[in-house]
């Protein structure tokens, strides 16, 4: 039937319907009463206190989370402690049982959830975009789904959702899937950042070389694992479609345990790729805080430039082109550059600074404040003609407001020296 298909003039292509599964790779026992244990040393490692100092959390990001689903917020034995994930959750979808209802029995897609937008009020541990909005779109009841099953999730993340940024900690294999690759690209081309996990089979001298799918694919960003101590996590796979790596060894989460009725959320230490490629999804959602706009290769190009090579010079099989790292990250994104248009920038008086466009031809800039105050963040685009001026003007109620300037929002090249201004409390 599939070659008698395959002729037809009405049919573009044909392949089997493969089976797609989370990439799980371990949970450990769980941890109750060892308050020394550094719950946040992945935030620590790739210094995602350098974004938050800046007010960047992740907000008005949406990441969308194709996976087990997320724990529900009337779930009894899920930790009171812990009810600080249900306010990033946004609406989703149970595209096996046909419902908005995205209950997590397996425990996968809500420990990825934790990692990317646990809000900095739990006993235990911040995710790396706190205030990043979460969108479950749930695809699993068990321990597999099928590609026929994922392409349209994937579509849907962007065309129904409007998530900017996808998380795809699952595996169709070794073999590439022409439908999940075409749903992949139109992903990519609606602007979406895509993350997958590079896999878990590195123990092993012939599969954990092996390129695996989503993740090899040219839109994609394939990210493998390191643990506490910058070295390669033995299990992560090893391949030329490495891009990056991120934490996955040594995650503290709640995590699922037993079977329902029987079952609890127990505080555990996990590990695998499938929680690498989240930590790097939280990244881009920081990043994004200061360029909305910021699409795939704008990221991609980012790391390439930031991340702090690990393994053989360059790129390597084991860490692609290194560790993320948030803080050489926004160096990067908000440092001056020589060939650009040069406005002139007045004192502050209180929060107003005065743009003055200096070139003959008419400039399109974009004003960004950033403030550790409850406002937030604030971007601002406006054309000048030659000799004319502007004051962008931002109240705040913070201690502190920086502002950056820049000759096109996606280009990511400020036109001058930052200034700041700051307001001591009483």
């Amino acid at each position: 039937l599939a070659k008698e298909l395959d002729t037809s003039p009405i049919v573009e292509y044909v392949e089997p319907d493969y089976r797609v599964y989370l990439l799980d790779y371990e949970v450990n026992d769980a941890y109750y009463t060892d308050n020394e244990k550094n719950y946040n040393w992945p935030q620590k490692l790739i210094n995602c206190k350098s974004a938050w100092d800046k007010g960047l959390f992740g907000q008005d990001v949406r990441i969308a989370v194709i996976d087990s689903g997320v724990v529900s917020d009337e779930e009894t034995v899920f930790p009171v402690n812990f009810s600080d994930i249900y306010p990033n959750i946004a609406k989703g979808y149970d595209y096996v049982n046909k419902t908005e209802i995205v209950n997590d029995i397996m425990g996968h897609g809500t420990a990825i959830t934790q990692i990317i937008a646990s809000q900095n009020n739990n006993s235990y541990f911040v995710g790396v975009a706190p205030r990043a909005t979460i969108v479950p779109l749930k695809m699993y009841h068990n321990t597999y789904t099928y590609v026929s099953d994922v392409a349209p999730i994937i579509k849907d993340a962007v065309d129904k959702y409007n998530c900017d940024i996808i998380n795809m900690s699952f595996t169709q294999g070794t073999v590439k899937s022409q439908t999940i690759e075409d749903a992949i690209n139109h992903a990519y081309e609606k602007g979406a950042i895509l993350i997958a996990s590079a896999g878990n089979d590195g123990k092993d001298e012939v599969k954990g070389i092996k390129t695996i799918y989503p993740a090899g694919y040219e839109n994609v960003i394939s990210v493998g694992s390191v643990n506490q101590n910058n070295e390669y996590s033995d299990f992560s796979q090893r391949n030329d479609s490495v891009f990056c790596c991120a934490p996955g060894e040594g995650i503290y989460t709640y995590y699922l345990h037993g079977t329902a009725p029987n079952h609890s959320w127990n505080l555990s230490i996990i590990q695998g790729t499938s929680f690498s490629a989240p930590i790097v999804c939280g990244v881009a959602a920081l990043i994004k805080g200061i360029n909305p706009d910021l699409n795939q290769d704008e990221f991609m190009e980012i790391i390439k430039n930031t991340a702090i090579d690990l393994g053989d010079e360059g790129r390597d099989i084991k860490y692609g082109y290194g560790l993320i790292d948030v803080d050489l990250m926004l160096k990067y994104v908000l440092t001056d550059t020589k060939d650009v248009v040069s406005p002139i920038l007045n004192d502050y008086t209180d929060t107003s600074i005065t743009v003055t466009n200096n070139d003959n031809l008419p400039q399109t800039y974009t004003s960004i404040w950033i403030s550790d105050s409850a406002d937030g963040n604030k971007f601002e685009s406006y054309t000048l003609e030659c000799g004319e001026s502007y004051t962008p003007k931002y109240s705040f109620d913070g201690t502190s407001l920086t502002h950056y300037l820049v000759s096109g929002i996606k280009q990511l090249k400020p036109l001058a020296t930052p200034k700041s201004a700051y307001r001591v409390l009483e």
